[in-house]
């Protein structure tokens, strides 16, 4: 029935995924001034590393496809969300074009493996078809309510002069990216099979 109660996974799930997307909003708005004003790196360039993360995205997107065919959507999702707390982390070292390089590609190289292994994930978890157009509603309204949420709180937060306000902000948002790696994987492994033959 379209108004069963959620199971106990997709809530977990849900709940650290809009977590992580509080994390998101506190820092993806204010990456360009990051850059250029905190930072001081050129705003062609600041461009350029911040289109790069789209560009990652083209080959990224076919190649998790066939990892989660392969090994399966929470173990693709558990890589990405790593390689992006660990982008989004080291932006706090960032000091020059070159220093950028590194955590942008890893933070790219995550975000571009892990909308599709969460959307494929959720997919398998929402077994009844009737249910999932709600969870994905859902999904989506919980991303963009975090991230309205974190954008908010980090304007009044935030210095474009002042590198050392952002730190804070940027080790948030890589912390709240491991609130979903947690909850991946202690949840109990056989939550995640789906109901027909095969690993999530």
């Amino acid at each position: 029935m379209p108004g069963r109660r959620l199971s106990f996974t997709l809530r977990t799930l849900l709940a650290a995924f809009f977590f992580s997307a509080v994390g998101s909003g506190l820092t993806m708005p204010f990456l360009l001034i990051y850059l250029h004003q905190a930072r001081h790196i050129s705003l062609g360039i600041t461009g350029a590393l911040i289109g790069g993360i789209a560009v990652l995205a083209v080959p990224v997107g076919p190649l998790t496809g066939t990892l989660v065919d392969r090994i399966g959507s929470r173990a693709v999702a558990l890589g990405a969300l790593c390689l992006q707390a660990v982008g989004t982390a080291s932006l706090v070292f960032v000091h020059s074009p070159v220093s950028a390089v590194g955590p942008m590609i890893l933070f790219g190289l995550g975000q571009g493996a892990f909308f599709p292994a969460w959307s494929a994930l959720v997919a398998v978890l929402a077994q009844e078809e009737e249910q999932r157009p709600r969870i994905f509603a859902l999904n989506f309204q919980l991303l963009n309510l975090g991230l309205g949420i974190g954008s908010v709180v980090a304007g009044f937060v935030v210095k474009a002069h002042d590198p050392s306000s952002f730190v804070a902000i940027y080790l948030i948002d890589g912390a709240s990216t491991l609130l979903v790696v947690v909850a991946l994987a202690l949840l109990p492994r056989h939550s995640f099979r789906p109901a027909t033959a095969g690993s999530p």
